[in-house]
């Protein structure tokens, strides 16, 4: 039978521990610099990591064209009495009724936690040591899987991308009948405790949705654009401005990318440069990156390769991790990025290869400034959540600390594109 140790070594126990956490996570940036991996780091690395106030939710103010009209005339015209033509008298007046443009999408902050859990008997010769090692380890442990989570809606391992709404009060849609070959649930719902992730900021809540809707699988209706997503309808708003990314078709002969073949390699080049061309609309409303798998990415290095096209910045870094600048922008690959079901739009039963390209002038996390594991310490990303505990029943003594975050978008959604149709990489 195992039994407790002195409330002085809980004490003491409990001590270094909140002094590890708040060393660790005072600074936000650090935080992440040091234990994110490449999604959550990218959005630091590009200034796209916010602190806020605490609070329940966030928002951010959404312009659409609905200003009044305007009226254009000649300074020396008297008015519509010179009007040659009769059905011109009321071209000098200036409307009257309001019009709001400006909208807002909100994204509620949900919260997270986790026990960091210490035996019993630890090594008293070097407690220190050990307490900060196991602070340090379940910090990668923890942001590891809010990469899965905030990147695919990834929960407990499991490898299956999710779409997460953004907001308590979003509509749920989608299908939820997964008795059929190659099928999974593809709802979109807002789930209590989870952020919203990028195929949500992707397609969720689009006339281009890759949930299938009307729940017919293939071939039907994946319109979504009258379900609430952030707080608000897609189609209250113009398409053009603050809807779907582009969806740009695979423009090669079949759905396997052949990077040996010429031919293969310019179609997604081709397509490629078509999407980054058509989603710019403003020097920050644009994609900055490309992201997709490591199979797509150095069969993009193998087919410039074989041209004699790949950039010096490639070739200086040849056999080391890099990016591949095209069009302005930086091809990358994440480790968690696959083909799926999810970055099919088209046909939602098949199972496609992402190729992104994504906006981070747009894409933010949002952290809420926490009062810090020690009373009156700085302010960082983790708070504690009491003191030391015993686990009951258990030889084991345990820290809880929660954090608050959410990925929000504060410049749209039409400035990301998804090349669709790839299913395969050919050798």
């Amino acid at each position: 039978m195992a039994f407790p140790r002195s409330s002085t070594y809980t004490r003491t126990l409990d001590t270094l521990a909140s002094m590890s956490l708040d060393t660790r996570t005072s600074d936000v940036h650090t935080t992440v610099t040091d234990f994110g991996e490449k999604f959550i780091k990218t959005l630091n690395n590009k200034g796209r990591v916010f602190v806020v106030n605490d609070a329940e939710g966030i928002r951010h103010p959404v312009a659409s064209t609905g200003s009044e009209d305007i009226t254009y005339f000649v300074p020396d015209d008297m008015g519509p009495s010179n009007a040659a033509n009769a059905s011109d008298a009321t071209k000098y007046n200036f409307e009257t009724t309001a019009k709001d443009p400006l909208s807002q999408i909100q994204f509620t902050m949900p919260v997270g936690a986790i026990n960091i859990n210490f035996p019993q008997a630890m090594p008293a010769g070097d407690l220190v040591s050990y307490v900060d090692t196991r602070i340090k380890m379940t910090m990668i442990d923890l942001f590891n899987r809010e990469e899965k989570l905030l990147l695919l809606g990834e929960q407990n391992g499991d490898g299956e991308a999710r779409y997460r709404a953004p907001f308590y009060g979003d509509t749920s849609y989608g299908r939820t009948d997964v008795s059929g070959s190659g099928q999974k649930d593809d709802q979109c719902i807002y789930e209590a405790g989870i952020p919203t992730n990028l195929p949500s900021y992707l397609m969720g809540g689009t006339q281009n949705s890759g949930v299938d809707v009307d729940g017919g699988g293939s071939g039907t209706s994946f319109d979504a654009k009258d379900k609430m997503f952030a707080g608000i309808k897609m189609s209250d708003f113009p398409a053009a401005e603050y809807d779907q990314p582009l969806l740009q078709a695979w423009g090669g002969t079949s759905t396997d990318f052949n990077h040996t073949s010429t031919d293969d390699g310019k179609s997604l080049f081709h397509s490629l440069q078509t999407a980054i061309l058509t989603s710019t609309y403003s020097e920050t409303e644009r994609p900055t990156d490309i992201w997709t798998t490591l199979e797509v990415f150095t069969g993009i290095v193998a087919a410039l390769r074989k041209d004699g096209a790949l950039p010096d910045p490639v070739r200086a870094n040849m056999g080391k991790e890099g990016t591949i600048p095209f069009g302005g922008l930086n091809i990358d690959w994440h480790r968690y990025l696959a083909a799926d079901q999810i970055w099919n739009p088209s046909s939602y039963d098949t199972a496609a290869i992402p190729v992104l390209g994504l906006n981070f002038n747009s894409l933010r996390l949002n952290l809420t400034k926490r009062g810090g594991a020690m009373p009156h310490d700085e302010v960082g990303m983790f708070e504690s959540v009491g003191d030391m505990e015993l686990a009951h029943q258990l030889p084991i003594l345990y820290k809880r600390v929660q954090w608050k975050r959410q990925l929000s978008w504060d410049k749209g959604r039409r400035s990301n594109f998804i090349i669709t149709g790839i299913q395969t990489v050919a050798n």
